[in-house]
């Protein structure tokens, strides 16, 4: 936690943060104990899954990493799900029609992107960095920044953490 203090202290030094924002997170800072969750911030599968869904337009804000990787989880299985479905009712060929999974696609393609955009607020990128996805090199600093631990600290993206709120 010294490294912290310090690099606070050093952006404080330099000018970088107001005074204020300087003694809110110094008292981040006494709060936490070796890097330790805000319980704010502690989703399980079942809350994840109902945030996304609920903020399904949302695209402000932030959201944990918990939350994130829960609603992938979520939607991999779904999709295996569906995709049994579709191959029991269609058959296991290739062009085989899929309704079943195509629709549950399109269904969750909005809240998987407003949950992958408030993510990389939360580790302070912006969401407009989703465009690298079509781009096979920029999936990997996208995995990332997806991976990282988010910003305890307000940012420029958003102050709001999902909390329901």
């Amino acid at each position: 936690m010294s490294n912290a203090r310090q690099l606070l202290e050093e952006r404080f030094a330099r000018g970088e943060i107001s005074a204020a924002e300087y003694q809110e997170r110094l008292s981040v800072l006494n709060n936490l104990s070796g890097g330790q969750v805000p319980p704010h911030r502690v989703v399980g599968f079942g809350q994840a899954i109902a945030l996304a869904l609920k903020n399904y337009v949302n695209f402000s804000g932030r959201s944990s990493r918990a939350a994130h990787w829960y609603f992938v989880l979520a939607t991999v299985l779904l999709g295996m799900v569906t995709g049994t479905i579709d191959g029991n009712n269609y058959g296991y060929y290739w062009g085989a029609p899929q309704p079943v999974s195509n629709v549950t696609s399109l269904l969750l393609i909005l809240p998987s992107l407003g949950l992958a955009v408030r993510r990389l607020h939360d580790v302070n990128r912006s969401g407009w960095w989703l465009l690298l996805i079509p781009t096979v090199i920029g999936i990997l600093p996208l995995l990332f920044w997806l991976c990282q631990q988010g910003d305890r600290f307000t940012n420029r993206y958003g102050d709001d953490v999902e909390a329901g709120r």
